[in-house]
């Protein structure tokens, strides 16, 4: 709902300019490496950001929950992906009769072991 799978973002770069250590991992292989260099320079002193590229159609199990809902419900209803409005609808529809009010139909409760459709991302 609040997390988003924006292509080409250098979180690791962003850490740099920071002065932090930075790692980008597209790899599974590059993990533990990643991992190991950034807890080194931690262990130095110097913080570390590991950026690491996951498949955007698979979430986390937490994310399909009324508290991660709640915790997003600060982002218009109109800035949302398919997937937040569906997250919002099923979870907060029966708090906030708004919803029949202004047409936002029922939603189906998302299913947290089947990968999201890539047209869920979109707005």
């Amino acid at each position: 709902m609040g997390q988003a799978f924006l292509p080409g973002i250098r979180y690791d770069k962003m850490g740099e300019a920071l002065f932090c250590h930075g790692e980008h991992v597209e790899e599974p292989s590059q993990i533990r490496p990643a991992l190991e260099r950034a807890f080194k320079s931690a262990e130095e002193g110097k913080p570390a950001v590991v950026n690491v590229m996951v498949d955007p159609t698979l979430t986390n199990l937490g994310a399909i929950s009324m508290a991660y809902a709640v915790l997003f419900g600060h982002v218009p209803y109109r800035d949302l992906t398919k997937y937040g409005k569906a997250m919002r609808r099923s979870f907060l529809g029966f708090a906030f009769p708004g919803f029949e009010k202004y047409g936002i139909p029922d939603a189906p409760w998302p299913d947290g072991w089947e990968p999201i459709p890539p047209e869920m991302w979109e707005r």
